[in-house]
């Protein structure tokens, strides 16, 4: 294989290997989605402990409406930021998917 200098004495064809390994791992959708579960478990905790410290009287139907609202917009985002990251990213499936199917016969005497 050749080696590709730019003006600059950097090797093209190393960065470009280099970029095309950071991309394969996806380094940064992973980042995004434990740090959307960081995000999510705080605040879930953030709004029951809010909850909870209410006094007896404030803790209404309204109240709990919110807390119960709340939990489940930030939960349900979870499906909706797991979904962008299983469908984005390489796909390694060159050859297609290959199916295998095997049948059996009984044979009565």
């Amino acid at each position: 294989m050749r080696q590709v200098w730019s003006r600059d004495g950097m090797n093209k064809a190393t960065i470009l290997d280099w970029s095309e390994s950071f991309d394969a791992m996806r380094i940064v959708p992973r980042l995004v989605l434990f740090g959307y579960l960081i995000w999510a478990a705080l605040t879930i905790d953030r709004l029951f402990n809010w909850y909870m410290g209410l006094p007896i009287a404030a803790q209404t139907v309204q109240a709990s409406g919110f807390c119960l609202g709340a939990c489940g917009v930030v939960s349900g985002m979870a499906g909706v930021i797991y979904r962008i990251y299983a469908n984005t990213g390489r796909s390694w499936d060159t050859q297609g998917r290959v199916t295998t199917s095997s049948t059996t016969t009984e044979v009565t005497k």
